[in-house]
């Protein structure tokens, strides 16, 4: 769908089709809601799949439109960055009304939460509060290349250890540390030896200082500098 959407934001621009997406997907999973299912409870390809949630994609691609934009004036980057606190808020106030809210707003509150995200994401890249160093931590930086695998495993060890439909608020907080440590694990197992098998240099995976690496690097630099 990607190319469709470069198309669509060249005839319309992105901001109208991240409304129109907006209201379409939220149509979807309103419909997916009111279709029962046996031992499921809704219909979710509506409300989880593509139909659902495209609008999260075009989320991301806002973002991405909005900190270019933004890198070559200072005043744009102070302005964005302002946004992490009340997209935080947001976050947390989209957490609330998925138990809390009256029915219409507790299923859409994945769009009030990506919302939300987008704003922090956009604060961050503009160095809101130098947090963005924070994402530039070596763990942090591992995790984001792991991320595919942690998508495949999060969800199938999360059902095993802490079902989200059973678990108590209890269970849940003393099982986190132990979830956390066995997705991370097969994660990088899973990263290392399915995603990049082929992958002689294990060390470049996990952004780990490579000496080899390192003089290669060195020695570019120098005969670029020689020309």
């Amino acid at each position: 769908m990607f190319p469709l959407l470069i198309l669509l934001i060249a005839r319309f621009g992105l901001g109208r089709l991240l409304l129109l997406s907006v209201v379409i997907c939220s149509a979807f999973v309103v419909a997916g809601h009111l279709i029962v299912v046996d031992r499921i409870g809704m219909f979710r390809p509506f409300v989880g799949g593509i139909f659902g949630s495209c609008y999260q994609f075009i989320f991301g691609m806002l973002v991405c439109d909005l900190y270019v934009k933004s890198r070559d004036s200072v005043s744009l980057r102070r302005f964005q960055s302002r946004g992490l606190l009340p997209g935080l808020l947001l976050m947390i106030a989209a957490i609330y009304l998925k138990d809390n809210g009256p029915w219409a707003v507790s299923i859409l509150y994945a769009t009030i939460f990506c919302a939300g995200f987008s704003m922090v994401l956009l604060a961050v890249l503009c160095g809101a509060w130098s947090a963005n160093r924070l994402f530039e931590a070596w763990p942090i930086q591992v995790v984001g290349c792991m991320c595919y695998s942690i998508y495949a495993w999060h969800s199938i060890i999360m059902v095993e250890m802490i079902p989200p439909d059973t678990s108590s608020l209890q269970a849940t907080l003393r099982l986190s540390f132990p979830y956390l440590a066995i997705t991370i694990l097969l994660s990088a197992l899973s990263y290392r030896y399915i995603e990049f098998g082929h992958q002689g240099d294990w060390r470049s995976l996990f952004l780990l200082r490579n000496s080899n690496s390192d003089e290669l690097t060195g020695a570019g630099v120098s005969r670029r500098a020689e020309v």
